[in-house]
């Protein structure tokens, strides 16, 4: 998550001359493959569609696509083609509970998926769930406390043989945390193992819309893991030029700072090649 956020942030508040080249440029390894292209073939006929907050999540699943075809479409942008087989499109939504809830009813609208599953990287929230392990969640919170079921289940024996995967409730919040008495705080109070900030609302379309719904995700965030401290500063600055100024600031007073970038970018692009590599397993599995 500490990743996807670093991204997002930067290129949220950027220009295309400016800060938004430069990010592209290093991030390119993590950047969505292919070309994407304004499309009017006829939509594709999807079995399961995969909706991701960025990119960055979504390259290791997208990289596996055979006969892959990207579009721009109004509020995600797709790749469609077959993955293990099966019929699939991955959504690159956006980060947060909008548009990931705004690009789940598009495709529901448009495919009728016989599944949706959300996606993508999260923090964990207790101690023994470490970074590189999956979380399947039998059930997914939201911050008011309402649980969605999950209609994929895993049984307790099943995960218990597979070291490093949990199926306890994941916890989808509204905004990054920094803080190690927040997640614990969070994993107390709504008996989460672990956070994001989409499938909750991918979760509650599905369950509108009538479609079955699982979700798979990577912890990237160890429990006692915490973002360095200029990158929080970073996060702080509402502007471009602040963020700018926040960014060559950090540089000057920390060299090891582009050290702490190189490695997040790493951690993330290993992350994304493993759960792409699980999400083909997962994905052998579901009934049509």
């Amino acid at each position: 998550m500490m990743l996807r956020w670093l991204v997002s942030e930067m290129v949220r508040n950027a220009s295309r001359k400016g800060l938004r080249s430069v990010v592209e440029q290093a991030a390119q390894q993590v950047s969505t493959p292919g070309e994407v292209t304004e499309s009017a073939e006829e939509p594709w006929h999807c079995e399961i569609a995969i909706v991701v907050g960025m990119g960055v999540e979504a390259g290791g699943v997208i990289d596996l696509l055979k006969d892959a075809r990207t579009t721009r479409c109004a509020h995600y942008v797709e790749h469609a083609g077959f993955l293990g087989g099966r019929r699939v499109v991955v959504a690159v939504s956006g980060t947060g509970a909008e548009a990931a809830n705004q690009t789940t009813e598009d495709l529901i609208a448009l495919y009728r998926p016989g599944w949706v599953v959300a996606a993508g990287f999260a923090a964990a929230l207790q101690n023994d769930i470490q970074r590189g392990h999956f979380v399947m969640p039998q059930s997914v919170v939201d911050q008011a406390g309402r649980v969605l079921a999950v209609g994929f289940q895993l049984d307790s024996e099943s995960s218990t043989q597979m070291n490093g995967l949990h199926c306890g409730q994941l916890l989808s919040i509204d905004e990054l945390i920094n803080s190690i008495e927040e997640k614990r705080r969070l994993a107390e109070q709504h008996g989460a193992v672990a956070c994001d900030m989409e499938t909750a609302a991918v979760a509650a379309c599905c369950q509108r819309c009538q479609t079955r719904f699982l979700s798979v995700r990577i912890i990237t965030d160890g429990f006692d893991e915490r973002l360095p401290e200029s990158m929080v500063t970073l996060n702080r600055q509402k502007s471009l030029s602040g963020k700018l100024g926040a960014a060559a600031g950090a540089i000057w007073n920390r060299p090891g700072t582009v050290k702490d970038l190189w490695k997040l970018k790493q951690d993330a692009l290993q992350a994304s090649d493993r759960l792409g590599r699980f999400l083909t397993g997962v994905i052998a599995q579901l009934s049509n």
